[in-house]
């Protein structure tokens, strides 16, 4: 089974896809053995076969927000609330209906809309499934594994939920009574494997989108159980209670990005993902350099990510230097660019040796790229590990007439390569680049 990638696999990009694990089991989980789940079955062709539940037995968002209004907005901004009503989304869904047939749209749904594809049809003919509403997260009491692409089945994901008997479950140990529902703690909720299924995708044993599968490899963090997906995507405010907005670094791309509601959500977690500075692992770089006719000027960035700068679909990302030197000061004669670009939906030329970038690339079998998981055979990644550090230098040849220079280094971020949206040019230009971080230096030449 062949799809897209440009129809198919964008449409993980506003909810990422786990961990290599029988996708038919639950996963051991602290005290989950406590709490049940209601089963369902669905068949190679993506029907469903059977369930214990139905699409009434999920209450709609707006129900939560006479208690929890805040939240509610927080998560209509979101690309969770956005999962099934993003226009990009809906482009690409009808171009793989009409490529491929109806019954391909199930192998997005479950991710973004699991409730209407796990569960029988509402008997009022009601449908108050919008995309990744609260009871998805809140009904669940088990974690799952990820998902692992089959080329015999539409649908791999496998959710334990228990919706319908009016119990809610959450992070908080003693929740206060209310009127509304039954309130009961669960650890999961504080656990990075509530995130999945849906923030790892494996193309059968290719590893594609491994967002949880990059945070889990990192020393110490899988182990302790610290720096969980929520800490970052899911902030605690001063009351207690999580933020909502699950920021990572997609917007709508239907307004500019600053008019976008989740612009200064985005922009805050990524000016938090990496530091640069001017060292290398002999020490920093001076305020002067005895002159000689190559100068070197030495660049680290250090990840403070928990998981792959960039991490969900890589292949679609651009993250890269930007090196300036100038002589005397910022307005000074340009002495030394790389990955400077002259338009923000210019291409990054990707064989420049002296450009350093953090990507990766799906390859196929007879060697060529592609932005199609189910067509690749192999993925090269330079993404930047979770917690890492990379060393670069830059050399060029010094003037001898040049007493003092002026050294800029920008590490800039562009969540979608922008030939991905060619065909929807209403939403390329809303397309951002982000200074992750940025450094600038003035050095004495000295003889």
């Amino acid at each position: 089974m062949k799809i897209n990638a440009l129809k198919i696999i964008l449409l993980f990009y506003f909810v990422c896809v786990g961990c290599k694990k029988n996708i038919n089991e639950p996963s051991e989980s602290t005290n989950e053995s406590l709490f049940p789940y209601k089963n369902y079955s669905i068949g190679d062709d993506g029907n469903l076969i059977f369930s214990e539940m139905s699409v009434d037995d999920f209450q709609p968002a707006s129900d939560c927000a006479e208690c929890h209004q805040t939240h509610v907005n927080e998560w209509e901004m979101s690309p969770h609330g956005r999962s099934l009503t993003n226009k990009f989304f809906n482009n690409c869904l009808n171009d793989v209906k009409e490529e491929y047939g109806d019954e391909f749209q199930k192998v997005c749904f479950q991710c973004h809309t699991p409730a209407n594809l796990i569960a029988t049809p509402s008997i009022s003919g009601n449908s108050p499934q919008v995309g990744l509403s609260c009871d998805i997260c809140h009904t669940m009491t088990q974690t799952s594994n990820g998902t692992v692409t089959s080329p015999d089945r539409l649908v791999t994901n496998k959710y334990y939920l228990n919706p319908g008997e009016g119990i809610k479950y959450g992070p908080i140990e003693n929740p206060e009574p209310n009127i509304n529902h039954e309130s009961q703690y669960n650890p999961i909720f504080s656990q990075s494997q509530i995130c999945l299924p849906c923030h790892d995708l494996r193309n059968e044993e290719l590893e594609t989108e491994i967002t949880f599968t990059e945070w889990n490899r990192i020393p110490g963090l899988a182990m302790s159980g610290t720096a969980p997906c929520q800490q970052c995507h899911m902030q605690e405010k001063e009351d207690g209670t999580h933020s909502h907005h699950f920021a990572g670094v997609d917007l709508s791309y239907e307004v500019t990005p600053e008019d976008d509601p989740q612009y200064e959500n985005v922009l805050e977690l990524i000016q938090t993902s990496a530091n640069l500075s001017f060292q290398n692992s002999d020490g920093n770089l001076g305020d002067s350099i005895i002159r000689d006719s190559i100068l070197v000027i030495p660049v680290q960035v250090e990840s403070t990510n928990g998981h792959d700068l960039p991490s969900g679909t890589s292949f679609n990302r651009d993250c890269w230097l930007s090196i300036e030197i100038r002589s005397e000061n910022s307005s000074g004669e340009i002495l030394y660019q790389s990955g400077v670009l002259d338009h923000f939906l210019q291409l990054l030329n990707y064989r420049d040796s002296e450009l350093t970038f953090f990507t990766s690339f799906l390859i196929t079998e007879d060697g060529d790229t592609t932005n199609d998981i189910f067509k690749a055979d192999d993925i090269i990644n330079y993404s930047l590990p979770g917690m890492s550090k990379k060393n670069v230098e830059y050399s060029f040849q010094m003037d001898e007439s040049i007493n003092q220079i002026w050294v800029s280094a920008k590490l800039l971020f562009r969540p979608i390569k922008p030939y991905l949206f060619n065909e929807y040019p209403e939403l390329q230009v809303n397309i951002p680049i982000y200074t992750i971080d940025e450094i600038e230096k003035n050095i004495q030449i000295i003889n």
